[in-house]
């Protein structure tokens, strides 16, 4: 218990004594140094920062150039491969072309030209412009409003180039050439004449292009110009605390004494005609153009634990309010030079804020003051305590309640008038967490003792549940507490959850604790407690918040991935109803109606210094106050919902297989910048592509960007914090890749910007690889089918031969086998005559079954015409000695028959004609063979009757229905009048 006391006084006193330098002005500083990226902290320059058509910041300093995106600083400072890096890297001028070429200045190597389009760095060769110049040292490089590059170099004389027609002149300031001694530099004035400051003096530009010199000793180092809103130029020397005044129209000079007795360095002045001037101390000073004084800071910046005063060498401002800057030897920077959302209400040494009854309070030490428009205001508290204050109460009579930390501990009252009233005192606690119930009881957090308590106009919260409860308070303070619109007292507790006082503080109950939420509190760790208007609580705990519905009596749930809710530093209700949640880098409104939430990143020199959070005040002109780490903060709710949308985003990296692409590398994927290009073509073998991306300033409006791959996935998905992505093994297709940011106000970029990509399919799967897997496929087909009619025609020739054979030597051999059977059947005796005559009719026979066999297997007969000739054939031989008749009909054309299909309906044709020959007792056949279509249709009828029965399922016809169903057919019968056979296939 001792040891969190400790740590809790301990805390108060780092935040009461860590005093910050004052200041008389709110501007919001930014730095960028080395440990940030910046490659050098150090130049000499006065032309070393620009802002270029895209937003983007450029510095330039001892050891390159710098690009500042709004996040992040690229640095190019000649250590990587040329030309997509510097050749040199002493910088000391740059200009943007109309063409969004830069122009760079170098120390000794003349000029530098980087193109934006290609990305990169070429020397600018002057002795193809003008014979024998080489350029070496550049002072200043400006764009003339006739767009040709004024080119100011430090020995070499003053020049004109003409970048679209890429002539280069001279341009003769002085007829003996005196001034390319050494000139200093150049200002351009609005109607486009040039003054020069050199050596020896100031030169001014005349009508006829000539230059009228104004002289000045040459221990005098001018060196920097503007001209003021009336047309004089203001001229500053580099060791002269004073400063003159050119007149351009009465053709004068004069010498005019400075009121800061301090040699001016950077000059700017600003879209509303402020006169910016740093000064060699590190005051930065803002006048009007009256020279009435608004601004004056004295600047200062960490460098390796040191204090440096920053001395600005260039100033530039962009369009969004803010300037950027280059200093001598601490970085650059940037500050808002106009009035933004964030501002301080009270800029000095830390106090403890607090609000009473719309009215500001600030303690600093022993000490309280009151805070207005006008300023602070001290009050005089009679017999005050000795020690700091530690926490403090104005009542709503205006009595103040002051608690001290001291031995014993202190807590005084004090009337209106700052009389003491009261002490009380106690040995052991510091009486803390003071507030005023509705019935202006005072109630303090601590847990104090009876004999504390008795006779006093205040109680304790932990001491009063005590009573109630019979129970010890488990810690030796509340976190915090509040009484809600009922009555009800909440008490946050360091690890026993939610406790209340309800029934006019005579009941004492807590919330039961569910980790898993289900309507209950999910966490024992509270720490805020904040009631709305419409009477829900808010509940901060290590989860996030808890919002207590008393309609309902359960709890809902809200937290924010990027918020970081777990540390909440305090609430307030604006007028239309938002709850506005102060965290110690972010702030954040939010609506419970809709649960719709905006979210704003807080600059670091308004961020809040307080370890323990506290309730905020928003007034009747929707203005938030709260306690940062440099003074008092005002926020201007309207202006901060209000905020321009981000700039359009902007694509600035290529990244194939996690390395940055270039334009015209040998990744020959880019003509151009991506910034400059939307259409993009991919080998199959970069399918793994990212891309970086940003829109400049948008960090200044709290940008959070969403993006989509359509071809791939078409939702919005948010964007990772380093603004880059990779898509890895995308297949084929076409694809367009889009981002869009919407500011912390809920306004979007002005469009989607897109880039539009394909990824080329492999070459085994393009169009001419499928037209070459068709020829292969078409060649294989053609080669099989090739193959398939040589062994056809192999097979074909050999039936021929077979047949051939077969009808030759065993035709032969059986037709004299039965020749010469019957000649011995002639000469034989009656015995052996039957058994010759037999043999002959065998040999004979077998020639028969032997002619059809050779048929049959016969290539050349491989058709209907010789299917057709053969059944007139086998009905003229077998009919003839009959007393049938036949007619045979035939309707086909020669058509090529598959040899088994010409055998089979073949044998079914001699079948039939066999049955009739046998079974039935007609006198005529008639045969008919046609075609219809794809199919045949062959027909065997005779006209007689059946002279016995046939059976069905014979032998015979069993097998013409085998053979039918061979090739594919079908055979019926009828023997109704006569024997009728009918085949079709």
């Amino acid at each position: 218990m001792k040891s969190g006391l400790y740590l809790l006084i301990t805390c108060w006193s780092v935040l009461f004594y860590t005093v910050g330098t004052s200041q008389s002005s709110a501007l919001s500083f930014e730095f960028f140094r080395e440990k940030d990226g910046l490659n050098n902290n150090t130049t000499y320059s006065s032309n070393c920062v620009l802002i270029d058509r895209h937003g983007f910041v450029w510095f330039a300093t001892m050891s390159g150039l710098n690009r500042y995106d709004g996040y992040s600083i690229r640095s190019f400072q000649g250590k990587n491969s040329a030309p997509y890096d510097l050749p040199y890297s002493k910088i000391v001028a740059i200009a943007e072309d109309h063409h969004g070429t830069i122009w760079l200045g170098t120390m000794e190597e003349g000029i530098i030209r980087f193109d934006p389009r290609m990305e990169t760095f070429t020397h600018f060769e002057s002795e193809k412009r003008i014979e024998h110049l080489s350029f070496t040292q550049i002072n200043r490089l400006v764009i003339h409003p006739d767009s040709s590059l004024i080119i100011n170099t430090a020995f070499q004389g003053l020049y004109r180039y003409d970048i679209d027609r890429d002539v280069m002149v001279r341009i003769k300031v002085d007829p003996d050439n005196h001034t390319d001694r050494s000139m200093n530099n150049i200002t351009v004035l609005r109607d486009g004449r040039l003054v020069v400051l050199a050596y020896n003096g100031v030169y001014l530009q005349l009508e006829d292009q000539s230059f009228q010199h104004f002289p000045i000793s040459t221990n005098i180092f001018v060196s920097r110009a503007i001209e003021m809103p009336d047309g004089v130029v203001q001229v500053y020397a580099q060791n002269l605390p004073d400063y003159y005044v050119l007149d351009p129209e009465r053709r004068t000079l004069t010498k005019t004494k400075s009121d800061y007795h301090q040699t001016m360095y950077a000059v700017l002045m600003d879209p509303e005609k402020g006169l910016w001037r740093s000064l060699a101390d590190g005051r930065l000073i803002r006048e009007k153009p009256n020279n009435s004084h608004r601004i004056s800071r004295k600047v200062m910046t960490n460098i390796n634990d040191d204090m440096w005063p920053v001395v600005m060498l260039d100033m530039q401002a962009d369009d969004h309010g803010y300037i950027y800057y280059m200093s001598g030897s601490a970085g650059a920077g940037r500050f808002a030079w106009k009035p933004g959302a964030f501002s301080y209400f009270q800029n000095g040494p830390k106090g403890f804020f607090k609000v009473f009854y719309e009215k500001k309070y600030l303690a600093r030490s022993d000490s309280l003051f009151s805070l207005d428009e006008e300023g602070e205001h001290y009050i005089p508290l009679q017999a005050p305590g000795r020690e700091r204050i530690f926490d403090y109460l104005i009542d709503r009579k205006g009595e103040y309640w002051v608690s001290h930390v001291s031995s014993p501990h202190q807590l005084i009252h004090y009337d209106t008038q700052g009389r003491r009233l009261d002490v009380a005192t106690s040995p052991r606690f510091i009486f803390w967490r003071l507030a005023e119930l509705q019935n202006g009881e005072i109630a303090l957090g601590y847990r104090l003792s009876v004999q504390e308590l008795e006779g006093k106009p205040y109680f304790s919260v932990t001491s009063h549940y005590e009573e109630l409860s019979g129970n010890r308070w488990p810690d030796f303070s509340t976190k915090y507490f509040t009484e809600l619109t009922n009555g009800d007292i909440w008490l946050a507790s360091f690890a026993s959850g939610i406790v209340r006082l309800t029934g006019n503080r005579t009941k004492v109950d807590s919330f039961q604790i569910d980790p898993a939420g289900n309507g209950l509190l999910n966490s024992n760790n509270p720490y805020y407690l904040f009631e709305g208007s419409d009477r829900l609580v808010y509940v901060a705990t290590d989860k996030g918040i808890n919002i207590w519905d008393p309609s309902t009596q359960q709890f809902s749930y809200f937290n924010h991935p990027d918020a970081d809710l777990q540390d909440i530093k305090g609430m307030a209700e604006g007028p239309d109803g938002e709850i506005w949640i102060l965290m110690r880098h972010q702030l954040m409104s939010y609506r419970h109606a809709d649960r719709r939430f905006s979210l704003f990143q807080l600059h670091p020199d308004f961020r809040v210094s307080y370890a323990d959070p506290l309730d905020l005040l928003i007034d009747e002109n929707r203005f938030l106050y709260y306690q940062s780490i440099e003074g008092v903060v005002r926020v201007a709710l309207d202006q901060l919902r209000d905020q321009p949308p981000p700039p359009d985003v902007l694509f600035t990296d290529l990244y194939i297989n996690r390395t940055r692409v270039y334009p015209g590398d040998p990744f020959r994927v880019l003509d151009s910048s991506l910034i400059y290009q939307q259409h993009l073509e991919f080998p199959f073998k970069y399918r793994d592509v990212g891309f970086s991306f940003v829109s400049p300033g948008g960090r200044d409006v709290g940008a959070t960007y969403y993006y989509r791959l359509t071809g791939y996935r078409d939702e919005w998905k948010k964007a990772p914090d380093d603004l880059t992505l990779h898509f890895t093994s995308l297949s084929p297709g076409h694809y367009s890749f889009d981002v869009r940011a919407q500011s912390a106000g809920g306004a979007w970029t002005s469009g989607i910007s897109s880039i539009v990509f394909h990824i080329a399919a492999p070459w085994y799967e393009r169009w001419w690889a499928y037209g070459l897997y068709a020829l292969l496929l078409s060649a294989m087909a053609y080669s099989f089918y090739r193959y398939r009619i040589n062994q056809l025609l192999k097979y074909q020739r050999l039936r021929t031969k077979i047949s051939s054979d077969l009808h030759d030597d065993v035709g032969s051999i059986l037709g004299s086998i039965a020749m010469e059977s019957e000649m011995l059947a002639y000469q034989a005796d009656n015995e052996k005559a039957p058994l010759l005559n037999r043999l002959s009719a065998l040999s004979r026979e077998a020639m028969g079954r032997m002619r059809d066999t050779v048929w049959a297997i016969d290539a050349r007969k491989d058709s209907m015409e010789f299917l057709a000739d053969r059944m007139k054939d086998y009905l003229a031989e077998t009919l003839s000695n009959t007393k049938l008749t036949y007619t045979f009909e035939e309707n086909i054309q020669n058509t090529h028959l598959a040899p088994d299909t010409r055998q089979n309906v073949y044998l079914i044709f001699k079948e039939a004609i066999n049955n009739v020959l046998r079974h039935s007792s007609g006198d005529q056949v008639e045969v008919s063979l046609t075609r219809s279509g794809s199919r045949f249709l062959l027909i065997i009828r005779d006209n007689g009757q059946i002279i016995e029965p046939v059976n069905i399922s014979g032998l015979g016809l069993s097998n013409m229905k085998m053979r039918a169903e061979t090739i594919g057919g079908e055979v019926m019968f009828d023997m109704k009048d006569g024997f009728e056979v009918r085949l079709v296939w």
